[in-house]
């Protein structure tokens, strides 16, 4: 996945197959996609209660559980008011299709 090279030592943010979203620096990847990212911490949304920022220091992603990393906009990120945010979290992409 060489897509990941250019992110590298960079702030992203990972979306994970079971709705998780996290924030974190890229310190490394391998060719499965397993990615590891350091001063990290989970956005984790509620409808009852404002967003809570879990500090997860770092965290090993594996590569299969990835739907989505993308660099972030450091002055956007900057103008999110999370604390505001009440969502419902991310339904599952595993297995969200019937094969018959």
């Amino acid at each position: 996945m060489s897509g990941l090279k250019e992110y590298l030592g960079d702030r992203v943010k990972v979306l994970t197959s079971d709705g998780r979203l996290f924030i974190g620096l890229l310190e490394g990847y391998d060719q499965n996609m397993n990615i590891v990212l350091t001063k990290s911490e989970e956005l984790i949304f509620s409808m009852d209660k404002p967003t809570i920022r879990k500090n997860t220091s770092g965290i090993l992603i594996r590569g299969d559980d990835i739907v989505s990393v993308g660099m972030i906009d450091e002055d956007l990120e900057k103008s999110v008011e999370y604390n505001k945010i009440f969502a419902t979290n991310l339904k599952t992409t595993k297995r969200s299709f019937k094969i018959k």
